[in-house]
């Protein structure tokens, strides 16, 4: 059986870095669902990504933003190869929009996102569109060396704060 890859969370905090560096904002992670983050003035970003076509939204993310009047960002990141290929559109116009999509019985949404080049659309709503924000690169190397990173910032929280100077000192 071939490997099949998905997009986990160092893909999501790679995509989380492309946007902040793009737009020049910070992002924190927002609620208890790992795709939803916040900048500094509130406005909402909800970070998907995946392989493939098919997305799906939790529905205890989607009602609560239907009930407000706000802008927000969608973002939607396709791995394709070695790279990353980063959409963004209307969080707003997506969300007053999700009576278009299928529901399962938890009433999560769910939707399929068509590839075309410098923007995306979605099958069950056509009219809207995702625009290409950035691709970057992703190779192998990049996400082991991001791996990487993470690890040694978990190990130099397990230390105390004499312990961690020293290290840091070492380098």
């Amino acid at each position: 059986m071939a490997f099949k890859k998905k997009f986990d969370e160092l893909d999501r905090q790679r995509v989380v870095t492309e946007v902040e560096h793009q737009l020049g904002v910070k992002l924190s992670p927002s609620g208890r669902r790992k795709k939803s983050f916040v900048d500094e003035n509130c406005t909402p970003f909800w970070v998907l990504g995946g392989c493939e076509e098919w997305h799906g939204i939790p529905h205890d993310m989607m009602a609560p933003e239907r009930e407000l009047v706000r802008d927000g960002t969608l973002v939607i990141a396709k791995i394709k190869g070695q790279s990353i290929k980063i959409y963004t559109g209307s969080l707003r116009e997506f969300v007053h929009n999700a009576d278009a999509f299928p529901t399962n019985r938890e009433r999560d949404c769910h939707f399929n996102v068509v590839w075309r080049g410098a923007y995306a659309t979605i099958n069950e709503l056509p009219d809207y569109k995702l625009y290409l924000m950035a691709e970057i690169d992703y190779s192998t190397e990049h996400k082991e060396h991001d791996r990487a990173v993470k690890d040694f910032g978990k190990a130099l929280e397990k230390l105390t704060s004499e312990e961690r100077k020293a290290v840091l000192l070492s380098l």
